[in-house]
């Protein structure tokens, strides 16, 4: 699976403009129903036995970036920009983003990102451990449909387990 966002850009993230008007409108709280649905889908992606690969081109900003922290792989284009901005409009992180960053990097990173709001570039990102591969602009697609087609020659319940062990290691005694 390759997640890509349609544009020049992966995801800005939250329409926060529509949830504060779907909320003045709607009966409920449907600012907490989106993000159920948003918390549903990074899980699912998560979950999804076959491999997700996120190809980033433009901004992965708030749950954009969760997104693709969801993502089993991540494929970004040079000029790609990741940023949690949330702090910034008064809200905490959305979409696990603060659960995967706190597993994947040291706590004070995590604290940076999560903060600061600060962008950040692919090519940090690679060093960190979160980009696998950085592309020229306009080529994260095509690098991640590679990828894409070199896993699809493995064998699927390998992946499948594989993926399944990672994802419950931390959890987990040896």
């Amino acid at each position: 699976v390759v997640l890509v966002g349609e544009g020049a850009h992966f995801s800005a993230g939250s329409d926060l403009q529509r949830l504060a008007n779907d909320a003045a409108i709607l009966p409920g709280d449907a600012a907490a129903h989106q993000l159920h649905a948003l918390r549903s889908f990074v899980e699912a992606l998560r979950a999804h036995p076959k491999p997700v690969i996120a190809a980033v081109e433009g901004a992965a900003t708030a749950a954009g970036f969760s997104l693709a922290l969801a993502c089993d792989l991540i494929v970004a284009a040079e000029d790609a920009r990741f940023t949690m901005s949330q702090g910034q409009a008064g809200l905490s992180p959305d979409g696990g983003g603060s659960w995967m960053l706190a597993h994947a990097l040291p706590r004070a990173l995590a604290l940076q990102l999560l903060w600061l709001g600060e962008p950040v570039s692919a090519r940090e990102l690679q060093a960190w451990g979160l980009v696998n591969r950085v592309t020229d602009s306009g080529q994260a697609l095509a690098e991640a449909m590679r990828l894409a087609r070199q896993l699809a020659t493995c064998a699927p319940n390998v992946l499948a387990a594989t993926k399944e062990l990672v994802n419950q290691a931390r959890g987990l005694a040896l």
